[in-house]
């Protein structure tokens, strides 16, 4: 066993190490690339002449090549792609590239390994890579169980086998459709769910439809079987009835196995559409968005919509096999004596009347059940999130009975709203049994007043119609019951409405940033978070030159955090204005420029993973580069001594680590990318002065503009400038020994520490 799981562990190993190869080799390549590129540059500069044209050529064919495969691609996958407007030029990666044609087509790109025999599975169509230069290619889906390889380099195509599959390159890519049309009415969501399941939507209705017509022949023959068997006892008639009723019972088992593997195929490629749409439309709302609800309210609003994904897309189905084994069995019911028919008709009109009226009844209640539903949820999380602040402060009996209260009244509503589900089922179970028993008493009541003159039913054919109608009522059932399940959209569409309505950060009108220089100005700036409340900030003005430090300092609530809210984007002024090397934040991609950032909050957190996902996020960096992250940020040491080094575990709130390390590693994630710009709010308020030195010599190496926020003025003294503020204004700026000399309220602030 032992051996079993090195064995395991060394293949893991290699694998792994081939993938940081794969990247460090691409990596290479892009920067020699660059390099290339860049003395082009200086030759010109010098000699006097062009830049040569075949390297430009170049990079522009293979970028064009990369997006008509992606584009094949979402042909294929019935999503329109388009040319992106914004890319990155300073980091010109197949990643880069990929990403900005996502962004622009508002879908999603999932990064997959291809292992085994991949290409004799179903795993949609992909975007691959031909070993060793990369050349992307799309590998189409034709069947289940084969794919078709496209190279639009050389123009050919041909069937992936073993061969071919070694030839690629084992990262691949794997696109999801976003929302590209506002969601504003669930039959927009239900269409977008139901992207690419058209086909085994329409079989799944034919089978449900061949199904209904095989039925038609059980109550047929039950009359034959009355009328002619029966009486007559013979035994030849009697094993051909048998017979064609054994193969009826095994042609439907056959046909329902049909109805059941493509519905769960109907069901699971819509969840997957639709979760990846809500997932991508969740992601690109702005941050002041995510205010306005509580953390488990919000997750089960959004929750919510794959809820109404699921109720439609089964009531659907549940509508179209109920009618159409209703409708069949209609027609049967009027060949064999339309005056029952009719009869049998007004029963089942009573019996889907009550069934809606109850539904409706019902909805009042569901309404209520679905808000404190939500209420309950963000209670929960609240609740576990600061479950050790609460024993501090012994306040468990207080938050019981906040809970309990609003329990009760969720189980109160639930109760009532159960009570209407309750008189459903009875009604169920017994409105069949009533029916049958008026028919046998219609029938008893027919025949003790007729004449001989009068035509009557045949007992097998009175056996057929029962049979027939039994059917045509509990399928009529099953419609109303679909219906009354079909009204649980109604609350659950109304708390998903405002997040569908809500406004995406819009980027089809911004401009590309560029690669930013690191100027940032702030011009007259005042900001409130509410209309009802007074200012924040007041008139704020700065500027700050490339490379330079500039720290804020101030009292609890004086607008700081703030500031680095509204650089970011999360927030809108509302006078003033802010730029960045000069243009307008407001028209630039926000996007691309937070990728320039490197941010380190206040409550930022480290997430469940390794040291190196913590590190390196997402992004194509390698192990060599998390490392060189954390030597700057003062941690090489604490990872080198841990069990599994930069793979060490970090459990949910990294219990485990100190306040310092921590922070460290939050240091190194915002550094990892060699950012442009740093923002530090209270990034160093838990180191010791030996690790502060050494973070802030490697901070000095980065030639970053960094905007420092510090309660502990000792660790701004070597800051290019000090803005403080008080009240949301700036009241005094200078250097560190300026502001002492001022004996204002910075010299107080130090004074407070000093003592």
């Amino acid at each position: 066993m032992q051996s079993y799981f090195y064995n395991q562990l060394n293949k893991d190993i290699e694998k792994n190490s081939k993938l940081e190869n794969t990247h460090f080799i691409e990596k290479l390549t892009n920067e020699e690339e660059e390099l290339e590129t860049t003395l082009e540059k200086i030759k010109s500069i010098v000699t006097g002449y062009k830049k040569n044209t075949s390297i430009a050529f170049n990079k522009i064919n293979k970028q064009s090549i990369f997006f008509s495969t992606c584009q094949l691609i979402g042909d294929y996958s019935g999503f329109k792609l388009e040319e992106p407007k914004h890319i990155e030029t300073f980091q010109n990666t197949a990643n880069n590239l990929l990403y900005a044609i996502a962004k622009s087509s508002k879908i999603r790109v999932r990064k997959i390994i291809l292992r085994d025999v991949w290409w004799k599975e179903e795993n949609g169509h992909l975007l691959a890579f031909l070993k060793p230069n990369n050349t992307p290619v799309a590998l189409i889906q034709k069947k289940s169980d084969s794919y078709l390889i496209k190279n639009l380099e050389t123009g050919t195509e041909s069937v992936v086998n073993q061969k071919i599959a070694e030839s690629l390159e084992p990262i691949a890519y794997m696109f999801f459709s976003g929302f590209n049309v506002k969601m504003d009415s669930m039959k927009k969501v239900l269409r977008f769910a139901m992207n690419g399941v058209l086909r085994d939507a329409k079989l799944l209705i034919l089978a449900s439809f061949a199904g209904s017509l095989i039925g038609l022949l059980i109550p047929i023959l039950s009359g034959i079987i009355f009328d002619d068997v029966i009486p007559t006892a013979d035994r030849s008639i009697h094993f051909e009835v048998f017979s064609i009723m054994i193969i009826i019972g095994l042609v439907s088992a056959g046909l329902q196995l049909v109805q059941g593997v493509l519905q769960m195929r109907v069901e699971s490629k819509s969840s997957i559409n639709l979760q990846a749409g809500v997932m991508d439309y969740i992601l690109r709302l702005p941050v002041t968005f995510y205010k306005k609800y509580t953390a488990g309210d919000l997750t089960n609003r959004v929750l919510s919509i794959n809820s109404i994904r699921q109720i439609l897309s089964s009531t659907l189905m549940t509508a179209v096999l109920s009618g159409a084994f209703s409708f069949v069995n209609l027609i049967l019911l009027f060949y064999y004596d339309s005056g029952l028919a009719w009869v049998g008709v007004g029963l089942a009109l009573v019996a889907v009347v009550f069934m809606i009226t109850m539904g409706c009844l019902k909805l009042k209640y569901d309404r209520e059940v679905s808000k404190y539903q939500g209420e309950i949820q963000g209670f929960l999380f609240e609740f576990l999130s600061g479950i050790s602040k609460i024993r501090i402060t012994g306040g468990e009996r207080r938050v019981f009975a906040l809970w309990a209260n609003k329990f009760s009244k969720l189980k109160t509503l639930g109760f009532s709203s159960g009570s209407y589900q309750n008189f459903v089922e009875v009604f169920n179970s017994s409105y069949p049994l009533f029916t049958s028993i008026f028919f046998f008493s219609f029938i008893y009541h027919t025949v003790l007043n007729s004449d001989k003159t009068t035509s009557m039913l045949t007992v097998g054919a009175f056996m057929a119609f029962i049979t027939a109608f039994n059917k045509f009522l509990s399928d009529s059932l099953r419609l109303s019951m679909a219906f009354i399940t079909s009204l649980n959209v109604i609350p659950l569409y109304e708390r998903v409405k405002p997040i569908l309505e809500e406004e995406t950060e819009s980027v089809e009108q911004s401009i590309d940033p560029g690669e930013l220089a690191g100027e940032i100005e702030m011009n007259s700036v005042s900001f409130r978070y509410n209309e009802n409340q007074p200012l924040i900030l007041k008139n704020i003005t700065f500027k700050i030159k490339p490379g330079e430090m500039v720290a804020f300092v101030g009292a609890s609530g004086s607008g700081k955090s703030t500031i680095m809210r509204l650089l970011l984007g999360f927030e809108h002024p509302e006078m003033g204005s802010l730029f960045y090397d000069g243009n307008t934040f407001d028209t630039m991609n926000k996007e691309l420029v937070r990728r320039q950032i490197g941010v380190v909050l206040q409550n930022g957190a480290l997430m469940s993973g390794s040291i190196y996902q913590n590190i390196v996020g997402n992004s194509e960096l390698t192990l060599d580069d998390a490392w060189d992250a954390a030597r700057m940020a003062g941690m090489e040491e604490d990872i080198k001594n841990m069990p599994m080094e930069m793979h060490t575990f970090i459990s949910e709130g990294a219990g485990t680590f100190s306040g310092g390390q921590r922070q460290r590693l939050m240091i190194a994630r915002a550094i990892v990318h060699k950012p442009r710009l740093l923002y530090m709010d209270e990034a160093t308020s838990a180191l010791d002065n030996r690790t502060q030195n050494i973070v802030a010599e490697s901070l000095d190496k980065l030639q970053a503009t960094r905007i420092v926020i510090a309660h502990r003025l000792s660790t701004i003294e070597n800051a290019d400038r000090i803005f403080v503020l008080d009240k949301g204004e700036i009241t005094e700026s200078g250097t560190y020994e300026e502001l002492m000399q001022l004996n204002g309220l910075f010299t107080q602030l130090a004074k407070r520490q000093i003592a």
